[in-house]
């Protein structure tokens, strides 16, 4: 029998493998040596004190009180889901009443308040419903302020089933220098509790202000928790009645096992991410936040976060 080779190229069962000069790949690096998750505790590595109460919304949606010293873990008003631990600097709420505006403190104008006309973000049936009239309507109360200091102006809002137009107004009014700071401005709101906010700079001068919950509307809706801080964005609801009233300071400190120097990952509510590098994580370390509620930290070795 006759047997026929063929030898040519294309018909070859393997290729010479390639070897590299630069020798294998580098391995990965190492994942973290340390994974803390703040998104439904404080994680027993860490303590937290605050010399007063404060608020939050829980899993349900609802805004809650937490006693003074006991971690809050917030959640979205409108989704429930959870935003991590929250830590806040200390505040204070200026505006009396913030959560009744039939109130003498609110001085009103071309507009009917019914009180308690709604279930607030706190379950209870304390959110008021304001319904402009004819002309300029106002609900607005008198603040005394700093000068040249950032304010932010808030309130909860919730759109009513008639009568509004899905928006919410607010302002803020330099009565020192008899001019507008923000005027007329208006904020899409839902058929859901959300937060309405403004933040500004009183000019040089101001040192008292009218603030408006209620200004040149043109449809109804419900408002609770007026709340007038210094800072530029508004932080949890602070109760208030007759007085101002004040919140401490959230203080966290890791009170676990000695980790060394390493490399940090701090995942916010947004779920963007700060690094920080070199970070000695021992007792009383706590990592410097760009936002006030936190999620996870992730501790690498040094030179080991993933590029």
């Amino acid at each position: 029998m006759k047997h026929v080779f063929d030898l040519s190229v294309t018909s070859r069962p393997y290729r010479t493998a390639q070897l590299s000069s630069e020798g294998p790949p580098p391995p990965p690096p190492p994942g973290p040596v340390a994974i803390f998750d703040f998104t439904s505790s404080l994680p027993a590595e860490f303590s937290l004190t605050r010399a007063s109460e404060g608020t939050y919304v829980d899993a349900g949606g609802a805004l809650q009180i937490a006693p003074a010293d006991t971690p809050r873990i917030d959640h979205d008003l409108m989704t429930f889901a959870s935003l991590g631990l929250l830590v806040e600097a200390a505040g204070g709420n200026q505006l009396p009443y913030g959560r009744e505006m039939d109130n003498a403190a609110w001085l009103k104008s071309n507009v009917t308040i019914t009180a308690d006309a709604h279930a607030a973000p706190d379950g209870t049936s304390s959110a008021d419903l304001l319904n402009p009239g004819g002309g300029t309507t106002q609900c607005r109360q008198h603040a005394t302020v700093t000068e040249n200091t950032n304010y932010t102006l808030s309130y909860y809002a919730l759109e009513p089933s008639s009568g509004g137009n899905g928006i919410a107004s607010i302002r803020a009014y330099d009565i020192s220098n008899g001019s507008e700071i923000i005027s007329h401005k208006t904020i899409p709101i839902t058929p859901g509790w959300g937060r309405v906010q403004v933040t500004f700079i009183t000019p040089p001068g101001c040192v008292e202000l009218w603030v408006n919950t209620m200004y040149k509307s043109y449809g109804n809706y419900y408002v609770w928790g007026g709340q007038l801080e210094v800072g530029v964005q508004a932080t949890s609801y602070i109760p208030i009645d007759a007085s101002p009233v004040s919140r401490a300071a959230d203080v966290v400190q890791y009170v676990g096992a000695d980790l060394g120097t390493r490399d940090v990952i701090v995942v916010y509510d947004d779920d963007s991410e700060g690094v920080l590098l070199g970070q000695s994580v021992a007792a009383g370390w706590w990592p410097a936040l760009s936002r006030p509620r936190i999620k996870q930290i992730l501790a690498y070795p040094v030179g080991g976060i993933p590029v």
